[in-house]
Parts: structure tokens; sequence; C-alpha cells
């Protein structure tokens, strides 16, 4: 904490990240016409990822003086205001990312699936809807519907490869619509790890290549 007198330039030593205080430290831009009612400022910067983005301003009533521990108060409130932005900023910067995700989830031509370690479908996006028939409304929660009886076994096999760590490339199969059409698709697939490595699921990629 600085001690200031009048002709310190309050502006820069705040932004520098300095705490100023002091009986004769009243900025006429701070107080205006109440300079009469004040008897003790502190200016403290609101610091978030070590960049000074403003100050917490308090003036004390008068014939009071701000001690030492209520400096230390203000300066503790200061530095939770600055968490809090650093945490409003991150969580603003994750629902963009998170809104820039499902954009390209939903945009994308090819069929994207998400399930869950029991095998349940998670995410079925706009692509998968129009190539094999259901909503995500009809599937979400459920196991895989476009998996041909005769195939069971090879959807099995293929989701215990992906969950080992191996990842599909361009594997054709055939699998199901829902008016019982069969065609044929193209698979990418990999699993899906949490932030502890622990496995939370698998993301297949499919692409209708019956034409082709």
């Amino acid at each position: 904490m600085q001690q200031v007198t009048p002709d310190t330039t309050w502006c820069r030593d705040i932004m520098g990240g300095k705490v100023v205080y002091g009986q004769d430290y009243l900025p006429e831009s701070f107080i205006g016409d109440s300079a009469e009612l004040i008897t003790d400022t502190a200016f403290i910067p609101i610091k978030s990822a070590n960049q000074v983005i403003g100050s917490l301003n308090v003036a004390s009533r008068p014939n009071e003086i701000l001690t030492p521990e209520e400096c230390r108060v203000l300066e503790s409130v200061a530095n939770q205001f600055g968490s809090a932005l650093v945490r409003i900023q991150f969580e603003a910067e994750l629902r963009e990312t998170v809104q820039m995700l499902n954009a390209l989830v939903e945009s994308s031509p090819a069929a994207i699936i998400l399930l869950d370690n029991n095998g349940k479908v998670r995410l079925w996006n706009a692509a998968a809807e129009e190539i094999f028939g259901w909503t995500s409304e009809e599937v979400l929660g459920k196991v895989l519907p476009n998996i041909p009886e005769s195939k069971e076994q090879e959807s099995y096999e293929v989701q215990q490869s992906i969950s080992k760590g191996i990842r599909i490339r361009d594997m054709e199969l055939r699998r199901m619509c829902k008016d019982g059409r069969i065609i044929d698709v193209s698979l990418n697939g990999a699993p899906l790890y949490g932030p502890e490595g622990q496995l939370i699921g698998l993301m297949g990629l499919m692409l209708d290549i019956t034409e082709k």
C-alpha cells in the first residue's frame, strides 16, 4: 500500500497495480462537490489475469480515517471482484465455444453420434436424423436403433475396439434406416476421455456411401 500526496497521478498509480490511499488524496473527479463530507479515500485496483481492469474506490465518512484492517478487507474484496470477473469471462468464453461446437455438429453433413459407456445415445445430430430417419428425441438415452440384427455382434466388436483406444478410419458398414432400408456407411470413430483420462464415451461419424 502506498501513501500518496495531492500531486500523485492516481490513475497512473492504480493502472500500475498499486493500492493508493490518503487523507489528502481526494481527486476532484472522484468526489465532485462532496469534499467537505470525505476525510479519507482508498483506490484499490481490480485485476483480471494480472491486468488492471478497474478500481474499487472508497471514501470514508466525515471525521473517520480508514484503518489498516479496513484497507486489508477492501483489498480482499477487490481481489474477489477480480476473481469473479475471471470466472464470468471464462464462462462467457465457454458458452461461446459450446455454441460454436453445437453449430459445427448440427451443420455437419456426417451423422455424428455419441455413445456413453453403457452404449446409450447421448448425441444424435441433424445429419443422423436425415440419414437414418430417427429423430434425436426418439433415440437419446437408448441403444443404437440402426443396427441390423445380423450386425449386432459386429457393432459390439467395433464399440469394444474404440473403447480400448483404437481409432476407426473409413470402416465400411451396413446400417438400417427407420423405414427398414439397409444402407452402406463409412464410419470414423474415436474414444472420448474425461479430464482425468477416464473413458467417458465413444464418438462416431458416419457418411452414407450407398450411391458411391
